[in-house]
This record gives C-alpha cells, structure tokens and sequence, in this order.
C-alpha cells in the first residue's frame, strides 16, 4: 500500500465517520473471478439503512457500521482502490488472488 492510498483510506474512513444520521446505501459484490463482476461469478448483497454508528477497530482493520439491527463490515487494510465523488464510495478490496470484494457505499442527504 503506497501513502497516497493509505492518505485515502483514513480520510475517506473519517468521511464515514460523519456521515452519522444520514441514510445509507450499500451494495456489497464478492467476485470469484478477479474483477470480473459478472453475475456468474458473483454474489451481490444490496443493503439500507440510516447510519446509528461508524468506526474502525484497532484490531485488524476493520471498518463496522451500524444501523437499525444490522451491522456491515469490511478490512480496510486489503483496498487497493477507491474512488470517492459527491455522495459515494466505490472501494475494491482485494480478499486473496483469486476472490475480489466490490463496496459501493451512496450516502443519501437528509432532507429537513
């Protein structure tokens, strides 16, 4: 991992961390084809929910948010890739040399 991912990595995480209150949508691909994210070799999880909590434990890396009964969670030390605009966060982890993890995260506004 070079300084400028790592750079990324803590401040997208710090991101995360204020996005508090605000709903949530994750759609979480684990591939068995390197990064081909084709629904053959893929499994797709879509998730909502509004943010209760957001952290990252010391042990082993790991980002954990939480919402209304439900926790999501994924190792930030393993992301080779992430690509941040406006309202979303689209990570690519890599889980060994052959499984890759696709995190794309939409952080809806709150609307007053």
């Amino acid at each position: 991992m070079d300084a400028k991912l790592k750079e990324e990595i803590i401040a997208t995480m710090e991101y995360l961390a204020q996005q508090v209150s605000k709903e949530i949508i994750v759609t979480d691909r684990i591939s068995f084809n390197k990064e081909n994210y084709d629904r053959h070799f893929t499994t797709t999880s879509n998730l909502r929910f509004k943010l209760k909590s957001f952290g990252v434990r010391i042990s082993g890396a790991i980002a954990m948010m939480e919402g209304e009964n439900l926790w999501f969670e994924f190792r930030t030390y393993h992301i080779q890739s992430i690509i941040r605009t406006e309202n979303k966060i689209d990570l690519t982890i890599k889980m060994n040399e052959k499984i890759v993890r696709n995190i794309e995260i939409e952080i809806k506004p709150n609307l007053t």
